[in-house]
């Protein structure tokens, strides 16, 4: 195999390994989206546009139950929410720690 055609499919590997490498790591993100409630806790439905993985859920197996409680006094089940911290995965991502939350102006 030539050195470049090896070079190209290392290349490709670590590109395909990226997003797996990439999710196992906690990620810091700021979303603004719509908060809902689901059956493991809460959700944003995200805006148009966000981030991958601004639908992370917001279950107090991840985050303190103090976190939760700043969260629905910024913002009601329903509302436009601003939401940062960090979330972490792989698979389906749970926001680990909540930086700031604010409601968000209606669009």
């Amino acid at each position: 195999m030539s050195k470049i055609a090896l070079a190209l499919a290392l290349s490709a590997i670590a590109l395909l390994q990226a997003p797996a490498i990439a999710a196992a790591q906690p990620i810091r993100q700021s979303c603004t989206g719509v908060l809902i409630s689901t059956a493991n806790g809460y959700q944003l439905k995200p805006d148009a546009n966000s981030d991958l993985w601004c639908d992370a859920y917001l279950s107090d197996q991840f985050v303190s139950k103090e976190a939760i409680r700043r969260v629905l006094h910024a913002c009601k089940v329903g509302d436009r929410c601003r939401i940062a911290g960090m979330a972490r995965g792989p698979g389906v991502f749970f926001w680990t720690q909540i930086s700031s939350v604010s409601a968000a102006p209606a669009q």
